[in-house]
């Protein structure tokens, strides 16, 4: 049936003399490719200042942040107000890892905080 399907968009796009046959193939795989690398990261807070994740742009695509330790604050530059609890990770589709900053939700209470994802 797929052979079918992609002799009728051939013959709409080349005419109808195009045709896909033993001789004249067109490939079919079934394999998947997925470009990019896995990245991943982990940092524990060493005080309660907001930290970058990362300095330099990192674009990230099927991102997981996991938690641990203790709840942490998730913002930009300049702030950072959702709160992300101990145990518990947000998915995300695309991002620029740069611009995502942490701090301790309770001062003193110094988290860890993971990412997963595939560098873009």
């Amino acid at each position: 049936m797929l052979e079918a399907v992609l002799r009728k968009i051939l013959q709409t796009f080349f005419g109808s003399g195009a045709d896909i046959s033993e001789t004249n193939p067109l490939p079919v795989t079934t394999e998947y490719a997925f470009p990019g690398t896995p990245y991943s990261n982990t940092d524990t807070a060493v005080n309660d200042d907001a930290r970058r994740f990362e300095a330099a742009e990192l674009k990230l695509r099927d991102v997981v942040i996991k938690v641990t330790d203790n709840n942490q604050l998730l913002g930009d530059v300049t702030a950072q107000n959702f709160e992300l609890a101990a145990g518990g990770s947000i998915g995300i589709s695309f991002l620029d890892l740069s611009l995502f900053y942490f701090r301790n939700a309770t001062p003193g209470s110094d988290g860890t905080v993971s990412v997963f994802g595939t560098r873009c």
